[in-house]
């Protein structure tokens, strides 16, 4: 049975989660900063009334920022962890149907920022599609060295 990932892009690493845990596409949602969060986390949206946490991915796998930030994101707004989440991209991509037979899990030597993030990978045509773990978006531990 093919599983369906929502695919995205962060800086040039392709990404996917699980197509039915998307709940809605934004772009450049109004966030509202919260003081002493972690620096990835970029505030609170409203969303129709519940408030989703701004979680810059760029920012969460350690990539150096655009400077443009909020102005030019794509927010996914998806639940993970029993947390609204709304997650900030560079862009949005397709719908992977992909046999589970070709997935990849991630080698143990990643970096433990990254490795936390992504379980592993699907081999395609043109390169990997990175599964993020949405069960760590918010694990502030794993950015500890």
């Amino acid at each position: 049975m093919p599983f369906l990932y929502f695919s995205f892009h962060v800086d040039t690493m392709l990404l996917g989660i699980p197509a039915q845990a998307v709940i809605e596409l934004t772009h450049s949602p109004e966030v509202s900063r919260v003081p002493g969060a972690p620096d990835h986390v970029r505030g609170l949206i409203n969303l129709r009334g519940k408030l989703a946490i701004a979680v810059d991915l760029r920012r969460r796998m350690g990539l150096v920022s655009t400077g443009s930030e909020l102005e030019q994101h794509i927010c996914i707004f998806l639940e993970a962890d029993d947390q609204l989440i709304g997650l900030l991209v560079d862009g949005v991509n397709e719908i992977f149907s992909l046999d589970g037979n070709d997935f990849v899990p991630s080698p143990i030597d990643l970096g433990s920022q990254n490795r936390t993030l992504v379980t592993g990978a699907y081999r395609l045509p043109n390169g990997l599609l990175h599964i993020l773990n949405t069960a760590h978006i918010l694990n502030i531990e794993a950015e500890k060295p």
